[in-house]
């Protein structure tokens, strides 16, 4: 297969990096890509929303599959542009994709079909949705309803922030046109794990789970953040609660969309809570999330290729994924600031794509000046840990951060930390 993945960081660095060793790959291309993408396969210089010159180049040069994980390209409708185009988009079809670009959509369809989500209410109008905030037990969750890059997403624990977090979504629009409605729901009680999805359309395979950092601070405090770590395995559910999810709601879920007329191709990658009257889903990506890829894909044991062409051929039921037994931790760092405001442009000092003493680089924004990596946007460097366990994957990935340094740096000191304190009880 000839494979173009879209995207620039370090999920789309994690996927090219296991594409590039698949006995099923003949080629990888990464559109646009970045500077450890540019040293493994190949860059394109193409943004995902040129639709037009992503297909020419599918063309031109045999392209297989698509791998599409930015938002503007699902919402503009790219897999079915590339499917009317005879190219193999592993991706969710614009109306599917929809469980993502719009939450309110997600809720309703997964509400009629008895799929167990928060209570919620969806409103345009800022006055209705601070009489409905009069009526719930605080606290609550405010998120505006499309999409946002995972930042728009406010809990409030009393009514008057619920209200100023309706204000800056809808009246201020602070997240754009992603503001033109808001959601307000429950905030649940229970343990959040993120558990990724692989589907063909007819057929499913459950694949490992994870846990998303997503504040910006220590203690998980400070803003929403596209994510500033993660760790895989979850340690948070056992197999009851495993199949309790997979059978009240991912089947139903993927049974639903086919009955809607439109079956669901791709991963998935789902944020479940599990409260004392079960699984709830609270979240999902229509693709592979940023930053739990990078933690999960290093535990694949299966070749992703391998999946890939089983998922083009709907024989996704004849494949068995197996996963490496160990722990990986994954830690950002950002640039200071992030994700408000924050310069870029500073040399990184310390940093080199090897594997070692347990440890591994995946590249976020980074681009090559002359022989000098250099920071280009928000998130930067990932660094992965490995270990028989939590203590040893974390002490593995902050040993390695030490040894890298740019102007302003910063990356959270404690994620795994609470998985860890809970092995340890």
């Amino acid at each position: 297969m000839r494979v173009l993945v879209l995207g620039k960081g370090a999920r789309e660095h994690a996927i090219v990096d296991k594409l590039v060793k698949s006995s099923e790959v003949d080629k990888v291309w990464c559109a646009r890509g970045n500077a450890a993408t540019a040293e493994i396969a190949g860059n394109v210089p193409m943004w995902a929303e040129d639709t037009e010159d992503i297909v020419k180049f599918c063309k031109e040069n045999g392209v297989d599959v698509v791998i599409i994980n930015p938002e503007v390209a699902l919402t503009m409708g790219l897999p079915d542009v590339l499917k009317e185009n005879g190219i193999y988009a592993f991706a969710p079809s614009f109306r599917a994709a929809q469980l993502e670009l719009s939450k309110s959509f997600a809720k309703s369809l997964m509400r009629r079909y008895e799929i167990p989500v928060p209570e919620y209410g969806v409103f345009d109008d800022e006055q209705e949705a601070f009489e409905y905030i009069d009526t719930m037990s605080m606290p609550v969750v405010v998120k505006a309803d499309g999409a946002e890059g995972g930042q728009g997403l406010i809990i409030a624990r009393d009514e008057i922030t619920a209200k100023l977090a309706v204000s800056v979504i809808l009246k201020d629009r602070a997240f754009g046109d992603a503001g033109s409605r808001v959601v307000i729901e429950e905030f649940l009680q229970g343990v959040q794990v993120g558990i990724l999805v692989f589907s063909d359309g007819e057929n499913f395979v459950i694949g490992e789970d994870a846990v998303v950092y997503k504040r910006a601070m220590d203690g998980d405090r400070g803003p929403h953040t596209g994510g500033m770590g993660a760790l895989s395995p979850s340690f948070m559910v056992d197999k009851a609660d495993m199949l309790r999810i997979k059978d009240e709601i991912i089947a139903p879920l993927l049974e639903a969309l086919k009955k809607e007329g439109t079956p669901y191709v791709g991963p998935m990658f789902l944020h479940v809570v599990v409260t004392e009257r079960g699984p709830k889903v609270v979240d999902l990506n229509v693709r592979f999330n940023d930053p739990a890829t990078q933690v999960i894909l290093p535990r694949l044991k299966t070749d992703l290729g391998l999946i890939i062409r089983h998922c083009m051929e709907k024989r996704l039921d004849e494949i068995e994924i197996e996963w490496e037994d160990f722990v990986t931790v994954g830690v950002v760092t950002v640039s200071e600031g992030y994700p408000i405001k924050y310069r870029k442009g500073f040399k990184i000092k310390g940093l080199s794509l090897e594997e070692k003493d347990g440890s591994l680089i995946y590249l976020a924004a980074v681009k090559k000046d002359k022989d000098s990596y250099v920071t280009d946007g928000g998130r930067v460097v990932n660094v992965i840990g490995k270990g028989k366990n939590v203590a040893e994957a974390r002490e593995n990935a902050y040993r390695r951060l030490k040894e890298i340094y740019f102007d302003g740096m910063y990356y959270r000191k404690d994620i795994g930390e609470d998985i860890e304190k809970r092995q340890n009880v």
